[in-house]
Order: C-alpha cells, then sequence, then structure tokens
C-alpha cells in the first residue's frame, strides 16, 4: 500500500468513525457462538437471544434510549474495508479512535444433562467503568430450553444496561404478575449497590432504585417502595436537573398519597414544580441516558411528566376530602389532552364517590377502551398502580389499563 492510498484510506477512516458514532452511539454487539452437542443450532439460539433483546428495548422508557447494531451489520469502517481489501487493517485503526462498544457472547452446550447458557461480553457504563464479565446459565427442572435461553439472555444483558433490564423485568411483573420477575430485578439492583460506595452519588444508581420502588409499589409493598424512592433521590447528585430527580420526587409523592402523608407529597410536588419553573426547564435540555447517550425531552414527553404531577395533586386533594377542587384538576388535565388515563381514572372515582355508579364504570370503560393506542413512559408510578377512592378509604390496585 503506497502513502498516497494509506492517507486516502485514514482519511475516510476519520469522517468514518465520526459517521459510525453518530449513526451507533452506544452499540450492543451480540454474537452467538456455534454449537453442536446439544442438537441447537446457531440460527435457533440466535432467534432467541435477539427477540428478548428487541423486546428488552422496545420498553418505552423517558431515559432509556438502547440502540443495538446486530453482530452483521459493519457500518462505514467494515463496508469500507470490504470493499478495499484492507479489513483488518481498518478495523485495527477504528478500534484505537471508536468508543469501545458493549459486546454480547452466548454459546451454549449441554452438562448433565441439561442444556447450559454460557454468557461474556464487555460493560462499558456500569458504575463501576469499563469491565469484562462472564456467567452461566443452567436449564432448571421442567424449564424449556427456549425460557432457558432468554432467562440467561435477560442476565447477560443487565451485565451490560442494568437499568434496561429492570425495566422489562417490570414489565414483565405488570404483565404476568409472577413475582419470580420482580424478585430478579431487585437482586439487579442489589449487585450495582455494591458496585459503589454505600454513599456515593451516582445518576444510575437512582434510576435503578426508581425502578426498585416501581416494582415494591407493583407488590403492594407501600414502605418498601416509599423508601427505595426516597433512597433513589439521596443518590442524585447535588445541581443535577435532569428528569430522574423529578420521577423520584413523583413517584414518591404518589406512595406517600397512598399511605396518607398528603403534607409530604404536596412538599414533593411543590419541589418538582420550583425546581423545574413548571417543567419549562426540562424540554430541550441535553442529559445522559442509561446507556450514556445523549438526549433532549420533547414538550409532549415533559407533558406527561407534567400530567402526572396534576394527577397526584388531584389525589391530595380527594385525599383531603376537596372532591370538587380534585375535579377541576383533572378536567383542566382533559382539556389539554383528553387521553391522560391518570385523569380519566380520577374523574371515575369522583363519581363513585358520589353514588354514580353507572358514571364511574362509563369512564373506567372508556379509559380501558383508550388504552390500547396509548404507550405510557413506564418509569411513572400512575401507570403501574391505580389508588381508588370511597367515602372513608383508600386501595392500592394494579393499573388496569397496563395489564391489558
Amino acid at each position: 500500500m503506497d502513502l498516497f492510498t494509506l492517507a486516502a484510506l485514514l482519511g475516510l477512516v476519520t469522517g468514518g468513525i465520526a459517521l459510525d458514532s453518530y449513526m451507533h452511539p452506544r452499540t450492543l454487539i451480540v454474537h452467538v457462538v456455534p454449537s453442536s452437542d446439544n442438537g441447537l443450532n446457531k440460527d435457533f439460539v440466535t432467534n432467541v437471544v435477539n427477540y428478548e433483546i428487541d423486546r428488552m428495548t422496545s420498553v418505552r422508557s423517558l431515559i432509556a434510549r438502547p440502540h443495538i447494531d446486530p453482530s452483521d451489520d459493519k457500518g462505514f469502517i467494515g463496508a469500507l474495508g470490504d470493499a478495499t481489501g484492507t479489513a483488518a487493517f481498518l478495523n485495527v485503526i477504528g478500534l484505537v479512535f471508536q468508543d469501545t462498544p458493549n459486546r454480547l457472547n452466548v454459546a451454549t452446550y449441554t452438562e448433565g444433562g441439561k442444556l447450559t447458557v454460557f454468557m461474556s461480553g464487555l460493560a462499558a457504563n456500569l458504575p463501576r467503568g469499563h469491565g469484562l464479565f462472564n456467567m452461566t446459565v443452567t436449564q432448571q427442572d421442567g424449564e424449556p430450553q427456549v425460557e432457558t435461553i432468554g432467562r440467561a439472555t435477560i442476565f447477560g444483558a443487565a451485565n451490560i444496561d442494568p437499568y434496561l433490564a429492570m425495566m422489562y423485568l417490570l414489565t414483565a411483573l405488570d404483565r404476568t404478575g409472577e413475582e419470580r420477575f420482580g424478585a430478579t430485578a431487585i437482586a439487579i439492583a442489589d449487585v450495582a449497590r455494591k458496585e459503589v460506595p454505600a454513599n456515593a452519588t451516582s445518576v444510575l444508581l437512582a434510576r435503578l432504585q426508581n425502578v426498585e420502588g416501581l416494582i415494591q409499589l407493583r407488590r403492594g409493598k407501600l414502605d418498601l417502595a416509599s423508601a427505595a424512592f426516597a433512597s433513589g433521590l439521596i443518590r442524585v447528585p447535588a445541581g443535577y436537573g435532569g428528569p430522574t430527580q423529578v420521577l423520584l420526587q413523583l413517584n414518591k409523592a404518589f406512595v406517600d398519597v397512598a399511605r396518607n402523608n398528603t403534607d409530604d407529597a404536596a412538599v414533593l410536588l411543590a419541589q418538582v414544580t420550583e425546581s423545574t419553573d413548571d417543567f419549562r426547564k426540562l424540554v430541550g435540555a441535553g442529559y445522559l441516558s442509561s446507556e450514556g447517550v445523549a438526549y433532549t425531552l420533547t414538550q409532549e414527553e415533559v407533558g406527561d411528566l407534567r400530567a402526572a404531577r396534576d394527577t397526584i395533586s388531584a389525589y391530595i386533594a380527594l385525599r383531603r376530602n376537596k372532591v370538587d377542587e380534585a375535579e377541576a384538576i383533572v378536567k383542566k388535565e382533559l382539556l389539554d389532552d383528553p387521553r391522560r388515563l391518570g385523569a380519566i381514572a380520577v374523574l371515575a372515582d369522583i363519581d363513585g364517590m358520589r353514588g354514580n355508579q353507572s358514571g364511574e364504570r362509563a369512564l373506567s370503560d372508556s379509559a380501558i377502551e383508550l388504552s390500547p393506542a396509548l404507550n405510557p413512559f413506564l418509569e411513572i408510578a400512575l401507570f403501574h398502580a391505580k389508588l381508588s377512592f370511597t367515602a372513608d378509604a383508600v386501595s392500592v390496585a394494579p393499573s388496569q389499563y397496563i395489564l391489558r
């Protein structure tokens, strides 16, 4: 290769690295190792692994921006190397200057008559920093092979992005009610906590504890949910102005209402309103996702947070027997967006408190009919649980919308 050709290639590589970094800001490359001793072909294992990861990355989130780069997607650098016959050379240059992507390697084999999945990889965005990991997952008695591979995929992904894995397990708990999903998610948070000093601040840990609180809420364990949200707020670094703190404050306020602590709930909502300038500061500001990818919140996304604040304000008013005030809050919310399920649920409760069972039923039915068209952000407590008000009691139940 002459100097002119080398200089031209280096120039193209420089531009290609910038292009690849823009197109794939933080990639997860999945590689399935062929195996023949257990009858499972590579395509079968690959399909199961990719299906599980696709479901994981489709979780509707305010602060996760996952991106998966399939192992056969070479990007600009790989395509240039193939076209010029210099793939090995360009790959070395690319690795020197380009951020190392997360990697997940999957191999299956049989041991003791049971399917065993070996997971290894590189995690580039964890509380402890970069790190290699490996683990094995063995088929449980009576467990189908598909479920073993799927379970192993979740564990492997949790080593790379514990937040996204916990969010996915939360949706599985919502969908099925099976406690094993919640227990696995809590275990992921416990492992992450052990990787940093006990009193250290960390946006990622704060986010994990927010999901932990939502899981405890879904379980109906309000004291544990409140403690998780409070611990998450302590983890938020001083001066951080992103949505994580707002989510924790809103969710703790929701639990405070359920525990009949309306004063603390009202204080939290006031703090949210003041610190965000009634949510205006959140629109368009730059943040980092759970994967370390830069993003901004849109007006619509911030509107969902504001709507959660308003609905919780209405719950506080109901707790204080200010029914007319609660009704005014949610009716104003519905003028801004008639699809707000939380506001509709409050109106249904108000009709029930007034003895209008037919109106309560009609509103609840309309919300259920509307809910399949909506795709809520699952960091918000309102979408995992609902408060039902009567004249003398408040009960917490799983959301009738998320379970559809």
